[in-house]
């Protein structure tokens, strides 16, 4: 077992116990006990791509499994994770060593940082050198993407680093890698009762009971509490809507943990500089927070500051801040499942202005079970299942807070406007979405559609929304849609860009080729250039906001065309609009089909209109300055409504 894990496998409890039922005596090669396992754990699905290194797995594949490839480790590896999140089980991913592993990176760094569960599983070699045919240092690669490595190199241990590998990946939604020595997957071991193969993560009543009463007190003390509903599986969604409906409390939610509750008056909207005003405004005057579900989602990544409050506006690094003197904090009490925060001191962004308040944070730690902490006054907790601790849980909110967020509501609780083409092609499909209450799920890749979705999309069915916000790897679009009907089965919007496209052709001609019979529909953003990093230039004034079409380009631009591609050649049926006003009609008329679709939108690099080259793919967003703060302070809604929007947040 590689050493990172260590201490993590300690804390867990195994159980092996020999079966008693009539197979007791029977002796299981540890390939056929692997597929055995993964059956009693209802994985129906493997992904992967068959090589040398696991043909000795692969070949006991059993006949009621699915086995999907897509054709490389990358996309299988995208596609699995999705699939075992709304599944609520793990994807598993299976590749050969060597190059499979390597080519298993991304995908493996994205399921650790979008807390997605992924079992990435392959073999290797004890008596191969790092020279040798397809190998290489599997240890250091892995643990540079992954702190869960799991090794088994006995047949005597394989049952329970299998069992580990699976409930790391499982109960932690992250990315796991499991390397098996080659030369024991033919080995017989003793077939365990897997009814004893136990992961010991439920919380006890005594814990329970102590979170409910810390919940309880953040309503009796503080006069405005806030829900906050981050990223979660949310199979009991249900217990959490009853506590927020039946004591009437406000909420907002991150960008990935979007969810309206139907006809529910105290919804205060998706926090962010692409988010709601009303729900910035609700959390800056909050006093007391608690979230529930997972934070993921904060960027703040120096090198591309654009991206620093459009998703959760630092609701991941609250830092103390001294006002006339005194050292006051906000009070956060956090529940949820494999949430990793940080806290890091910032200036000038929204967290660091909660300067008024009082923090106490109950946050997911990366540990096994309970833990309680004295520094910093941080508790924190893992919790796998919400129902015992909100069922039927009564709090006392303040009707008067109840009433100043519902007026800001009122006023700052609209879409925000949509200035560019690709903007408007996106905001047309969200409002024939909202209008007609669609149960369909959407998914985004990365670029400015990707933007534009997260700015206009909102969904009221749990599950719907799937989007990535921290690895944010270019080209997920396909795969993300892909997994979301595996495990849904039931209709999806793709969205990706012309650049993700690229990326990620291969997926996209396997689903035309293998799945035209699935109801998907994928809209591809056309405009010939990156036009993410068209804003990060505009940010960084290589290119001013008002660039005119004479003026010369850049020899930077040369770098971020995206390669051309004839969809129309390889796709002859898809569907294809130069204007939003025809696909808005074509999209409301026909949200859903039976059979796969492809939808091109193309977009001009160049604002015939302003004559703006590059204009028409900006997303504007809130302009977080001081004065946005306080508009916020002084209740001026009307100002904060009429507030311009803007291509780079001042903060």
């Amino acid at each position: 077992m590689i050493n990172s894990t260590m201490k993590y496998v300690q804390s867990l409890t195994m159980q092996l116990k020999p079966d008693n039922n009539n197979d007791e005596n029977e002796l299981l090669t540890a390939s056929k006990y692997f597929w055995k396992y993964l059956k009693h754990n209802m994985v129906e699905t493997i992904f992967g791509l068959p090589g040398g290194g696991v043909v000795p797995l692969l070949q006991y594949f059993p006949s009621n499994m699915n086995w999907i490839n897509m054709g490389n480790e990358e996309q299988n590896g995208f596609l699995a994770q999705v699939y075992g999140q709304y599944t609520n089980n793990v994807g598993i991913l299976i590749v050969t060593y060597g190059p499979g592993i390597c080519n298993s990176i991304n995908p493996l760094v994205n399921a650790v940082k979008e807390n997605n569960p992924l079992i990435l599983i392959s073999t290797f070699n004890p008596n191969a050198s790092v020279n040798d045919f397809q190998n290489t240092d599997f240890r250091k690669i892995l643990q540079g993407a992954t702190k869960y490595c799991f090794e088994i190199n006995k047949a005597s241990d394989f049952a329970k680093n299998l069992s580990m590998a699976y409930n790391t990946s499982k109960n932690k939604n992250t990315g796991v890698a499991l390397m098996i020595n080659i030369d024991i997957l033919s080995s017989t071991i003793q077939n365990i009762n897997m009814r004893h193969i136990t992961y010991k993560s439920e919380l006890s009543s005594n814990a329970i009971n102590k979170i409910r009463k810390k919940i309880v007190h953040n309503f009796k003390k503080f006069d405005k509490t806030l829900i906050v509903l981050g990223k979660g599986n949310f199979t009991n969604f249900n217990i959490i809507k009853d506590f927020i409906v039946k004591n009437e409390l406000p909420y907002v939610t991150t960008s990935k943990g979007r969810m309206i509750i139907n006809n529910y008056p105290h919804y205060c909207g998706r926090l962010g500089s692409i988010g709601n005003h009303s729900a910035n405004y609700a959390l800056y005057k909050a006093e007391s927070l608690i979230v529930i579900g997972n934070l993921s989602g904060g960027l703040t990544n120096e090198v591309s500051q654009f991206y620093e409050n459009r998703f959760s506006i630092g609701l991941n690094y609250f830092t103390n801040q001294s006002q006339d003197n005194r050292t006051k904090r906000t009070r956060r009490c956090h529940i949820g499942r494999n949430c990793a925060y940080t806290r890091r001191k910032r200036s000038g962004n929204m967290s660091n202005l909660n300067h008024k308040k009082t923090l106490l944070q109950l946050s997911i730690d990366d540990s096994t079970f309970i833990i309680d902490k004295d520094n910093n006054n941080i508790s924190s907790y893992i919790i796998d299942d919400f129902s015992p601790v909100f069922h039927q849980l009564k709090v006392v909110n303040n009707p008067l807070w109840n009433r100043s967020l519902k007026h800001a509501n009122n006023k700052l609780l609209v879409p925000l406007a949509s200035k560019s083409k690709l903007e408007q092609y996106i905001s047309s499909a969200a409002e024939v979405y909202s209008s007609k209450k669609l149960d369909i799920a959407v998914t985004t890749g990365v670029g400015n559609h990707w933007y534009s979705c997260n700015k206009y999309f909102d969904t009221t069915i749990v599950n719907s929304w799937h989007s990535p916000t921290t690895l944010s790897s270019i080209g997920v679009g396909f795969t993300n849609g892909y997994g979301m009907y595996l495990a849904q089965k039931r209709p999806i919007w793709i969205f990706e860009g012309d650049g993700g496209s690229a990326f990620s052709f291969n997926a996209l001609v396997y689903l035309y080729e293998n799945c035209s019979d699935l109801p998907l529909t994928i809209h591809i953003t056309i405009d010939s250039y990156y036009s993410a990093i068209v804003t990060s230039y505009i940010i960084k004034k290589k290119i001013p906001e008002n660039y005119k079409k004479s003026d010369p380009p850049g020899p930077w631009m040369k770098t971020n065309k995206t390669p051309k591609i004839n969809y129309m050649k390889f796709f002859p049926d898809a569907l294809e609009f130069n204007n939003v006003s025809d696909y808005a009609s074509y999209i409301n008329k026909t949200p859903y089909t039976e059979k796969l679709r492809i939808i091109l939108l193309n977009i001009s690099d160049e604002d015939p209109i302003n004559n703006i080259q590059y204009g028409n793919s900006n997303i504007y967003e809130i302009n977080f300055n001081k004065d946005y703060y306080n508009m916020l302070e002084n209740n001026e809604f009307d100002k904060i409504h009429q507030s311009e929007l803007v291509i780079a947040s001042e903060d």
